[in-house]
């Protein structure tokens, strides 16, 4: 083989390993791309759900406030907070609990009843036609006897210490506070991820156009 030959074949495979880093190249500044649009996507879900979130808690303290119903349950379900120790060891003050309406009661379950404007979580210990009576499995004493449709529903699950931070943000700070901060969170967060794609992507660019000067200065 001639040098001329040798010397075209080393052009050559140059020039191929140069369309191949390219190639590899522009699939990166694809990918980077895709990257970038899902990370705005998930930003405009997570400010979607969060809107969903507040129009949640406003119906809950409208609810409360307003029409006197200290526990709405949209779909049969609702959830309430422990205030005291009066049915531990079952629940602690704090627990924040997931409600559920249901048609019939009887004796050992545990519901939510309103007394008033408040609620109240005891086991049914005693069922006469409509009329129901309760105690705390802390409590010495039965509570008074009430009727049946003073019940909001019984409780289906609980989750430990979650109440506390239930109770704040159903307050308009609390509520205000929860938005401000998942707002700030997320923009940080979306920004930080913004501007390193952006960094990439011109990176990449810059690269792409490097190897293309390089492919064009081997064919000249």
């Amino acid at each position: 083989m001639t040098k001329q030959a040798e010397a075209q074949k080393a052009e050559t495979e140059q020039a191929e390993t140069g369309q191949a880093e390219a190639g590899r190249t522009e699939s990166d500044s694809v990918n980077a791309q895709i990257s970038f649009n899902r990370n705005i996507w998930l930003r405009r879900l997570v400010l979607v759900l969060l809107g969903l979130l507040m129009g949640l808690q406003i119906y809950f303290v409208n609810a409360g406030r307003v029409m006197g119903d200290p526990l709405p349950m949209p779909f049969g379900y609702g959830a309430a907070v422990v205030l005291s120790g009066s049915m531990e060891p079952t629940y602690s003050a704090g627990d924040l609990l997931i409600v559920k309406k249901m048609d019939h009661y009887q004796t050992g379950d545990i519901v939510v009843y309103q007394s008033g404007r408040s609620l109240v979580v005891h086991r049914i210990i005693d069922m006469n036609g409509e009329t129901v009576t309760t105690q705390g499995d802390a409590n010495n004493a039965p509570d008074e006897p009430f009727a049946v449709s003073q019940i909001k529903g019984i409780s289906v699950g609980s989750i430990p210490f979650v109440g506390t931070w239930f109770r704040i943000l159903k307050t308009p700070a609390g509520l205000m506070a929860a938005f401000l901060c998942t707002v700030f969170l997320t923009e940080v967060s979306f920004r930080k991820q913004s501007d390193a794609g952006a960094a990439e992507l011109e990176k990449l660019k810059e690269e792409i156009q490097r190897l293309k000067q390089d492919d064009g200065n081997t064919k000249g």
